[in-house]
């Protein structure tokens, strides 16, 4: 996600992430999930107000029922 930011006007003090450390690994496109996070992030900052928090999250949630 570092790629994604380097692009963006944002301030890293409004970022928080929240994605814990023993996530398992999937595999991805990696140019396509960081355009996709550009994208995100770039609509977070101009459609939020000024100096607001923007985060962002994972979790593994279980399929099983």
């Amino acid at each position: 996600m570092t790629g994604a930011l380097s692009d963006l006007k944002l301030s890293a003090s409004r970022l928080r992430l929240d994605v814990p450390d023993n996530l398992p690994r999937f595999f991805v496109d990696g140019d396509l999930i960081g355009q996709a996070m550009k994208q995100l992030l770039d609509n977070a900052d101009r459609y939020s107000p000024p100096g607001s928090l923007i985060a962002i999250s994972a979790r593994l949630e279980s399929t099983r029922s």
